[in-house]
């Protein structure tokens, strides 16, 4: 029941977010429900002693998708939409705590997805007395409503920074014009948007927001509101991190009271809100891309600290640039930022002849940025891709200049999904900027077993709370005693991978086996990716892609063709006797042999496997990849944000169990018989299908 009680804590805030007071609030309400057998709700919000909302609360893992289009015919759903009716309610929720589904309980049935329902107090044209939440959502609605608006979220941030700034004096003569000389006046940054507005509506939010007065609200009631309304924005201002993983963060800096932070890659101040809410003592200096973001940073800023000072308009590329010269912006203490990644930075090609070493991918460029702009003695916290850690070429060059010139404090690895919109892995690094002897590094797994991705930092998930603990430990004495999911090792700068799970070696599924395991580099003679080759319908010339190889099957009926023209020298052909391993889509990792004489080009999502004979069987080692955990071990190796593959140096370190060879063929020859019984029923099962089609098609038993 613990974890449902956090599940309550998230309802609670989210509904007070909406407007809503813990008044009208009550848990696990029984009701007698004659259309079926549930007879009790988890949550309930009341309004005039009745039933106004229900809300049933899901576990992390009950629902795969809570955004399914299919959720609504989900036997819970109906159940709850079933005790809505009979109980009077107007609306019910489905949430598994980070997410909530709204329906309106509608006579017909029919479940209807609705948009989340801020509070009214009463008659919804009547402002006066509105709670902040219902007023915030009046104006979003009107400036919603105006056609010649550009950005409505942005307007209301606007208002509201106007609003904060000189309460009620405004003139409504011309009030576009006023609200823009405030903000020019206060804020010193130029706005158009608002001019465009129509009077009327800027006049009604103006005097919606004056009647319910925001800067009376709770702050971070406040601030909750405004997160729930700009999530739903034209911009989709989602915050990446969430609150508790930006709290996590904050801790594994260490900050003092005196320290100045900077978040150079602000986004909409997750780590500045965290930092505010937890501690008061520190304020974070943000840097903005956009006018959006600067804005809603200003407005968060103005809430907290009656102050914007600390939010600036700094592009990524005027940060790095200011890197490669005499640092003249604020030189901060500690950095705790989440760099952005994915992809290269081509209007910066320019920059890569001043930097000591060459790199091209964002994330480097800001990793090396953040170093050159602390203070001396100063730590960075950011999250950053974990291709950062084991990647080859220009990622390694520029590790070993980490490891050598700074001093690497922890890598901590986070489960996939931690950063919302992202299925890509990452990690959290903690860099010193001292010029000290390498010592050890703290390495550690967030470990997310029956946690969702949203909900990782709570109370009774002991894992981040033992790290945490373990690595102030480690802070103290250096070394630390191991743990399953935490240790301190000694690094070299010439290291391979310094990924958090490959020196606690959990990262990989324990492979249960009577046999010794190899890794693929110690069994084969090469593993090479295939080339690049331009697709033509109308070539004669066959190569092999992805769809055509399956788990143990080489399907050349889908393979592709091209012509000579397209044609490179460096294409990579497979002869017999080669094992390809499919490299991209929902069957990465699925092996097959080529049995073909003839030697056939593969594209550059295949990787070519040359068996070494006098170690494992060619036919064998295919077999061996498509074992469960071996496979699941070269999905867990997997990188990228948007379509993963494994790297060839991932993959040679893949663990494959290997027999001896007689034992090999044994196995060999059990698969092969199994297989030529499967080709036997598919036969047999085609010329059943064609028979029963026939029939069908001209119900005629003669054709039997």
């Amino acid at each position: 029941m613990k974890e449902y009680d956090k599940v309550f804590s998230q309802i609670r805030e989210y509904f007070i977010g909406l407007g809503y007071n813990e008044t009208m609030f009550e848990s696990e309400t029984s009701s007698y429900n004659q259309f079926s057998n549930t007879s009790r709700v988890d949550f309930v919000v009341k309004q005039s002693n009745k039933p106004y909302i229900v809300v049933e609360a899901k576990l992390a893992n009950s629902f795969a998708n809570l955004n399914s289009e299919d959720l609504k015919y989900d036997p819970s759903v109906r159940q709850v939409q079933t005790f809505a009716m009979h109980s009077g309610a107007d609306y019910y929720v489905i949430t598994n705590g980070s997410e909530f589904l709204w329906f309106e309980t509608s006579e017909d049935g029919r479940p209807k997805k609705i948009e989340p329902v801020f509070y009214k107090s009463g008659n919804s044209d009547n402002v006066l007395g509105a709670t902040i939440g219902e007023a915030l959502n009046i104006c979003r609605e009107l400036l919603k409503s105006d056609s010649m608006t550009a950005d409505f979220m942005y307007e209301l941030i606007l208002i509201l920074l106007a609003r904060f700034a000189v309460r009620n004096q405004v003139s409504t003569q011309n009030i576009s014009y006023e609200i823009n000389n405030i903000l020019e006046n206060h804020y010193s940054f130029d706005v158009s948007l608002l001019s465009r507005a129509n009077r009327k509506i800027l006049e009604h939010c103006w005097f919606v927001l004056s009647e319910c007065r925001p800067e009376n609200a709770d702050k971070k009631q406040l601030i909750s509101t405004l997160r729930l309304l700009a999530q739903k924005s034209k911009n989709n201002y989602n915050l990446k991190l969430n609150e508790k993983l930006s709290e996590f963060l904050f801790k594994l800096a260490k900050v003092s009271d005196t320290q100045v932070i900077l978040d150079p890659v602000a986004n909409l101040g997750e780590i500045s809100f965290s930092t505010a809410i937890k501690r008061n003592h520190n304020h974070v200096y943000s840097y903005c891309q956009s006018i959006e973001q600067y804005a809603f940073l200003a407005l968060l800023n103005k809430i907290m600290y009656n102050d914007t000072r600390n939010t600036s308009l700094i592009s990524i590329k005027d940060f790095i640039l200011k890197s490669t010269e005499r640092f003249d912006y604020l030189k901060p203490d500690v950095i705790i930022s989440a760099f952005p990644f994915g992809n290269r930075f081509n209007n910066l090609t320019e920059l890569r002849y001043r930097m000591p070493i060459d790199i091209s991918n964002i994330e480097d460029y800001m990793l090396f940025a953040s170093l050159e702009a602390l203070k001396e003695n100063g730590r960075l916290v950011a999250i950053v891709p974990d291709s950062m850690l084991f990647a080859g070429g220009k990622r390694k060059q520029l590790r070993r200049y980490i490891i050598e010139r700074y001093n690497l404090r922890s890598v901590i690895a986070l489960p996939v999904g931690a950063i919302s919109n992202s299925n890509a892995k990452v990690s959290i690094i903690v860099i010193d900027k001292t010029r000290t002897v390498n010592g050890s590094v703290f390495f550690g797994v967030v470990n997310n077993a029956n946690f969702a991705e949203k909900r990782l930092f709570i109370d009774e998930n002991d894992n981040p709370f033992g790290l945490l603990k373990a690595y102030e430990d480690y802070l103290c004495h250096s070394f630390i005693e191991r743990n399953d999911w935490w240790k301190s090792f000694l690094v070299s700068p010439d290291v391979e991978n310094i990924r958090a799970e490959t020196f606690l070696s959990i990262n990989d599924s324990k492979i249960e086996s009577q046999y010794p395991l190899y890794s693929i580099k110690d069994v084969c003679l090469s593993v090479k990716r295939g080339t690049s080759i331009k697709n033509d319908d109308n070539g004669t010339i066959p190569f092999l892609g992805p769809a055509t190889i399956r788990a143990n099957k080489v399907d050349e009926t889908k393979s592709s063709f091209t012509t000579d023209e397209n044609i490179k020298k460096s294409v990579l052909y497979v002869l017999k006797g080669t094992v390809v391993v499919n490299n991209i889509s929902s069957y990465l990792g699925a092996a097959a042999i080529i049995e073909s004489d003839k030697p056939i080009a593969i594209n550059q999502h295949l990787i070519a496997l040359t068996p070494n004979t006098e170690t494992v069987l060619p036919k064998y080692l295919a077999i061996a990849l498509n074992n469960k955990d071996v496979n699941s071990n070269i999905l867990r190796a997997a990188t990228g944000v948007a379509i993963p593959s494994i790297t060839l140096e991932n993959l040679k370190e893949i663990q494959i169990p290997v027999p001896d060879l007689t034992t090999q063929q044994k196995i060999i020859d059990s698969v092969n018989e199994i297989q030529d019984e499967l080709a036997i029923l598919e036969e047999t099962k085609s010329a059943l299908e064609n028979k029963l089609t026939s029939i069908i098609n001209s119900l005629d038993l003669e054709e039997v």
